[in-house]
């Protein structure tokens, strides 16, 4: 175990475990990461983002052809009456199709997107290889309660979990009956 830590393969934490902690360090890049998602406002307070998230939307497709040529999207919105909307759209379909999901289902995602994903711990909003001419571009814009928005966006460059992220709108890009 003392060579582990002397050869940085494990981080000890220490003897105080409370929500503010991180849960996991990444040696790779030296970060902690995998605190709860909170949004700390410049007066003092504090909000959980899976609380305040009004809507998402989430692109990703081809940055050459036509516009939407080889794009997937979908728009996801809790309406003021507490239903939640979804708007997609793939190429298969050659159409928008819309359908309605549970809280349940909101919840689900709004716990991947921040606990899993750690979406609000993502200090980089745009990813870019400027070495590919074309190739593939894709946004993920959360709105926020109050009109405030988080934006993330990349042209053939990818955040970390990047896989898992296209993982969690794909079951929304189906048509539900």
């Amino acid at each position: 175990l003392e060579q582990d830590v002397k050869n940085k393969k494990i981080i000890i934490g220490g003897c105080l475990i409370n929500e503010c902690a991180p849960k996991y360090y990444c040696n790779h890049c030296r970060k902690e990461f995998g605190f709860e998602p909170t949004l700390y406002s410049k007066n003092g307070t504090e909000e959980d983002y899976r609380d305040i998230v009004d809507s998402i939307y989430f692109k990703c497709g081809t940055c050459y052809g036509p516009s939407g040529e080889d794009e997937e999207r979908v728009f996801i919105k809790k309406q003021k009456n507490k239903e939640i909307i979804v708007e997609a759209y793939t190429e298969e379909e050659h159409e928008a199709f819309t359908y309605s999901i549970t809280e349940g289902m909101w919840g689900e995602l709004l716990d991947a997107l921040y606990c899993q994903l750690f979406l609000a711990e993502w200090r980089k909003h745009t990813f870019v290889d400027h070495e590919i001419q074309d190739g593939s571009e894709w946004e993920l814009r959360i709105t926020l309660t109050n009109m405030r928005k988080r934006m993330y966006s990349g042209l053939n460059a990818y955040p970390p979990l990047w896989q898992e992220l296209e993982n969690i709108f794909k079951p929304f890009l189906h048509r539900k009956n």
